[in-house]
């Protein structure tokens, strides 16, 4: 493996015209992230090829087509070419794959790490969708409509990428209506050949763990206590009695996931809420808003709302969401969901129906993980509490605990109690976290929403 020069120094940009055989205004819009010098680069051409080539030889061809682009990439450590079709089939839609600089620095395509941040391509106003199976004749399926069809059935469940398909079990695919075993073998082997997902180094880990963000709370102490606020890659729960702040700090959120934070690389982005108790109320928004003076409407409109029923509805809006992730990648920061258990508790009652909660619980928490790492989002839920019939037996000194068993306790990432405490003041104590010591803090919820408790 090279050492991985600056971009700027190693990229060449030729536009071809050559063989053009369709000279109508079309043009192609390439965004990706540079992981080595953690830069933004955008490039462009309106010719039928496009070319980018590194010094050591390493290309990434891009052929234009009636109906979509050709991608082809050539490495001198690789075996001849290694071949994707994409298809783009919409005005202003964006394909997204992750790193494209992976595959201009790296020798080896099997340990390369694959994504363009987005590429747009303007032609007539047809579906756009990105082809996740690889073709060996992209002239002779250009004609067969069963590989795009059999994406447009991953799309609808909320498998956008590769990555989200090694995420997404064998068992998991077979489920999903019209795809045989068969065809989820081929889509197995052929993300395996675009990812890469066996073992890597501690120093490869904190690379990718700079690419983390935090968004702030609105309070100093409470960011203070989290490390700097809600992390992303990440599950942050909440859980506390009623009248404890759980939902006031989730439209906190929803303002302040908008500003950039100074402490970190965060940069502002928008917000997917999914409210499971009807406590969302854009009127508070624009009241903690006041804080901030950002435009109204166009505050309220960064905010994407949906109003579960059922914990099967929560979960289609999971599969939305990723969808959402997907289409405007980066644009998206925060989900929220308020509660993660309170639609569960409604439709499994009784001791009879707790296997069968855990288990779908599970599955939902399982999802939301996917989404964290998958998209670099922050995941923000909260619980609620229930009294614990042992407490007294084990002389514990709070004789609540959280709801949703060791399932959840195992599933998110940083854990938070919440208590009262006088007039408007909250307690925030780290129940569990892997990096946080166990801590607590004060802070207050007022007009402007959570903010640092008075002296």
């Amino acid at each position: 493996m090279t050492n991985r020069p600056e971009s700027q120094e190693v990229i060449r940009e030729t536009v071809r015209g050559k063989r053009a055989r369709d000279r109508r205004s079309e043009t192609l819009v390439l965004h990706w992230y540079e992981l080595a010098t953690r830069e933004e680069v955008t490039m462009s051409c309106s010719a039928p090829f496009f070319r980018m080539e590194s010094v050591d030889g390493n290309a990434v061809v891009f052929r234009m087509l009636p109906c979509g682009a050709e991608l082809v990439v050539r490495s001198p450590g690789s075996r001849g070419r290694h071949q994707v079709f994409i298809l783009i089939r919409k005005i202003e839609q964006v394909m997204h794959v992750l790193l494209l600089s992976s595959f201009l620095f790296e020798k080896s395509l099997l340990t390369m790490d694959f994504h363009i941040l987005s590429c747009r391509y303007e032609t007539e106003d047809m579906e756009m969708m990105e082809q996740i199976v690889p073709h060996q004749d992209v002239q002779a399926e250009l004609d067969d409509d069963e590989n795009v069809a059999d994406i447009k059935k991953l799309l609808g469940v909320g498998i956008c990428t590769i990555k989200g398909i090694m995420m997404t079990t064998k068992k998991r695919l077979c489920d999903v209506k019209g795809l045989s075993e068969a065809k989820v073998d081929k889509i197995k082997e052929a993300a395996c050949k675009l990812s890469n997902n066996g073992f890597i180094t501690a120093l490869e880990v904190t690379e990718r763990r700079k690419l983390c963000y935090r968004i702030s709370t609105g309070s100093r102490e409470l960011d203070k206590l989290l490390g700097g606020g809600i992390e992303s890659q990440a599950i942050t729960e909440v859980f506390g009695e009623f009248r404890t702040g759980k939902t006031q700090l989730s439209h906190t959120l929803c303002v302040m996931c908008q500003i950039p934070n100074e402490t970190s690389n965060f940069k502002g982005g928008k917000v997917i809420y999914i409210d499971t108790e009807n406590t969302f109320r854009p009127d508070r928004l624009r009241q903690i808003n006041e804080r901030f003076k950002m435009d109204q409407d166009a505050m309220l409109d960064n905010i994407l709302y949906a109003r579960a029923y059922t914990s099967d509805h929560q979960m289609e809006l999971l599969d939305f969401a990723a969808a959402k992730f997907h289409e405007e990648l980066g644009v998206f920061k925060l989900l929220i969901v308020d509660s993660i258990m309170a639609l569960f508790r409604v439709d499994y009652s009784g001791r009879g129906e707790l296997a069968e909660r855990q288990q779908k619980l599970a599955q939902m928490l399982s999802r939301l993980q996917k989404i964290a790492e998958e998209y670099n989002v922050a995941v923000f839920i909260t619980n609620q509490m229930t009294a614990d019939p042992g407490a007294g037996m084990t002389f514990q000194a709070d004789p609540k605990k959280p709801i949703g068993g060791h399932i959840l306790a195992h599933a998110s990432t940083t854990r938070i109690m919440l208590k009262k405490g006088r007039g408007e003041t909250r307690i925030a104590k780290i129940y569990d976290s892997p990096n946080l010591p166990e801590n607590e803090t004060t802070f207050a919820i007022a007009a402007i929403g959570v903010t640092d408790e008075k002296d």
